[in-house]
C-alpha cells in the first residue's frame, strides 16, 4: 500500500503529551517551601476532530500539609501566551490532587502535532512549569503492532543482539542482555519509555517466528541522550544464522568518533567503501549483512543507500516509515526527509538499535 492511503485510514484523531525538553532536566519545579506544587501529568484532546488540540487535563499535585490556591494557568508558545481558559477557582488539599480543565477559548490557540508547549501554574506568588512537545495517539485500529510503553514491555516477543569483539568479549566493557532495555520514566516526559540503560552496541529485535512484514507503516518516538547512534532496523532476517537487514540511523559520534574501539569494532561496522560510511549529523539508510568473521562471532557488512541532513537531537522526534515494495520513506516529525527506490529485501522484522548511546529511549511504536 502507498503511504499516504494508509496514513489516511490510521491518522491520529487525539493528541497526548510524548515528551519535551525542560531548561534545567526535570519535568516539573520543585517548590522548596511548604506548599511544593508538582505537575503530575497531561492530557490534550481533540473535541471538534480537526486534528487540533482544544482541551486540557493537567493534573497538580499539592505535596504540602496547607491547602494550596492556585492563581493561573497558561499556556504559551515561544513565549506567546495562547488563549485558553480554566477552572474560576482551583483550591487543593494537603497531600492532594487536583484535575484542572483548560480549554482553548478560540481555533487559533488549539495545538497542532509537535508543537512544544509551556505549561505554566501560578500559586502564591510562586509558580510551576514544563515545557511539552505535542505527540500523536492512534485511533483505535488493527495494528499488526502497538506498544506505548505504559504497561510493561513484551520481553517475550523481543530477541537481543549486542557486538562483541573478536574474542567474543563486550566492546565496552559491559555485558548486556534484553533486561537492558528498560521501561522507565523519561526525565523530560510525563510517562513512561523503553529505554536502553547500557553503552554497548546492540539491538533488539521483534520476533521473526511471530512477525514478518511486507509493506507497512511504522511510527516511533525517539529521544538520543548523548551524541551515539540510535536507528530503526527494517526487513530484518536470519539467512543461514547472519542477519541480514536494512537501518535507518543516526549519530554524531560513535561508532566514527571514538579512535579507541576503530580496530576493535573493525569487523562490526566493516564499511564497504569510504563512501559507505555513516557521516556525522545525517540520517542514514544502510543496507546490512552479517558474516563470519571467526571465533564464533558476527561482524558485518554496510552499504549506505542514502543520506540526509536531519536536525536529530535530544528531544523526543517523531521518526515516520513507509515501505513498499522496493521503495522507502521517511519523515522526520510529519516532514518528508529521505526516500530511496531499489530495495531488495522484500520482507522481514524490525528493530531499535542503540549504538553506545545509554540511555537512547524509545515510545509509541506503532506498524500498521
Amino acid at each position: 500500500m502507498f503511504e499516504d492511503s494508509v496514513q489516511t485510514k490510521a491518522v491520529v484523531i487525539i493528541l497526548v503529551i510524548i515528551g519535551g525538553a525542560f531548561v534545567g532536566g526535570s519535568v516539573y519545579f520543585f517548590n522548596p517551601f511548604e506548599d511544593e506544587i508538582n505537575i503530575r501529568n497531561a492530557w490534550f484532546t481533540d473535541t471538534d476532530e480537526n486534528n487540533r488540540a482544544d482541551t486540557l487535563k493537567l493534573c497538580i499535585e499539592n505535596r504540602a500539609n496547607l491547602n494550596t490556591s492556585v492563581n493561573k494557568i497558561t499556556l504559551s508558545i515561544f513565549g506567546h501566551d495562547l488563549l485558553w481558559s480554566h477552572n474560576e477557582s482551583i483550591e487543593i488539599g494537603p497531600n492532594s490532587i487536583f484535575t484542572a480543565i483548560c480549554q482553548a477559548e478560540n481555533s487559533t490557540g488549539e495545538l497542532q502535532f509537535f508543537d512544544l508547549v509551556k505549561i505554566t501554574v501560578f500559586y502564591k506568588n510562586k509558580l510551576a512549569t514544563v515545557l511539552l512537545r505535542m505527540g500523536i495517539e492512534f485511533s483505535d485500529l488493527p495494528f499488526i503492532y502497538g506498544h506505548n510503553f505504559q504497561q510493561g514491555f513484551d520481553y517475550c516477543n523481543w530477541t537481543h543482539f549486542y557486538f562483541r569483539n573478536l574474542t567474543d568479549g563486550a566492546i565496552h566493557g559491559e555485558n548486556t542482555t534484553i533486561k537492558s532495555w528498560k521501561r522507565q520514566r523519561d526525565p523530560i516526559q510525563l510517562d513512561k519509555c523503553l529505554m536502553c540503560v547500557t553503552s554497548n552496541c546492540q539491538y533488539i529485535i521483534l520476533n521473526t517466528t511471530m512477525f514478518d512484514f511486507y509493506d507497512f507503516n511504522l511510527s516511533v518516538d525517539i529521544r538520543r541522550r548523548d551524541n551515539d547512534g540510535v536507528g530503526v532496523i527494517l526487513r530484518y532476517s536470519e539467512i543461514n544464522d547472519f542477519p541480514e537487514f536494512y537501518i535507518l540511523w543516526h549519530t554524531l559520534d560513535h561508532p566514527i568518533g571514538d579512535e579507541e574501539y576503530l580496530e576493535e569494532e573493525a569487523h562490526m561496522f566493516n564499511w564497504t567503501s569510504e563512501y559507505d560510511r555513516i557521516e556525522y549529523s545525517k540520517v542514514t539508510l544502510h543496507y546490512v549483512k552479517g558474516y563470519d568473521a571467526g571465533n564464533g562471532v558476527i561482524g558485518f557488512n554496510w552499504f549506505k543507500l542514502n543520506s540526509t541532513y536531519c536536525p536529530v537531537n535530544d528531544e523526543w522526534r517523531n521518526w515516520r516509515i513507509n515501505l513498499n515494495g522496493s521503495r522507502f520513506s521517511f519523515s522526520f516529525d510529519l516532514t518528508p526527509q529521505l526516500t530511496y527506490d531499489g530495495l531488495t529485501l522484500m520482507n522481514g522484522t524490525i528493530g531499535l538499535a542503540s549504538f553506545e548511546s545509554r540511555g537512547s529511549s524509545f515510545d509509541n511504536l506503532y506498524i500498521w
